[in-house]
């Protein structure tokens, strides 16, 4: 979805155009399941990087970075590395570092994987708040059901996929 890879068929437009390398750096923010973050930066720096990446000016991010950080409740995390903060406080960093940019278009693999209910609730309102300012989408990919109140339309692939046969007699 993010125009990485070419498909096997049909074309990926966004708008009428194929995203191309420019789109992908300042249009896209990106949540991995792995979350990614630099080890050896702190969360403030995670964040500028990627600001710096997507074409935010110093101004900006700095400001952005300041706004993520506390709507997520990482204020007191600036200074820290990643592997000396908890996964979910890195959870919410990452989704900081994919909103820092204020992309037009947010992926987010699994986005609140293994997180209690007001970590989940924390991370819910960002991102409704976010795409709800206005001509921004979210595609969420997860397991989880309590982002279903968020989403204006949900998918369940359990509805078009084969069970596995693992899983055939549970059904």
């Amino acid at each position: 979805m993010g125009g990485y890879l070419k498909p096997h068929k049909g074309a990926l437009l966004i708008n009428g155009k194929k995203p191309g390398a420019s789109f992908q750096r300042s249009e896209l923010g990106f949540v991995f399941q792995q979350l990614n973050l630099l080890p050896l930066a702190s969360v403030k720096r995670n964040l500028i990087i990627a600001a710096a990446l997507g074409g935010v000016t110093g101004k900006r991010a700095r400001h952005n970075c300041s706004t993520y950080m506390e709507k997520l409740g990482l204020e007191g995390f600036a200074k820290r590395l990643p592997t000396s903060m908890s996964g979910g406080q890195q959870q919410r960093a990452t989704i900081a570092r994919a909103l820092i940019k204020d992309p037009s278009i947010l992926l987010l693999d699994e986005p609140t994987s293994g997180l209690d209910d007001l970590n989940t609730e924390v991370i819910s309102t960002a991102l409704k708040e976010f795409v709800g300012e206005g001509g921004r989408t979210a595609v969420i990919c997860t397991h989880d059901s309590r982002l279903d109140k968020i989403a204006d339309e949900v998918m369940d692939f359990n509805r078009f996929l084969p069970v596995e046969r693992h899983l055939e007699a549970l059904v």
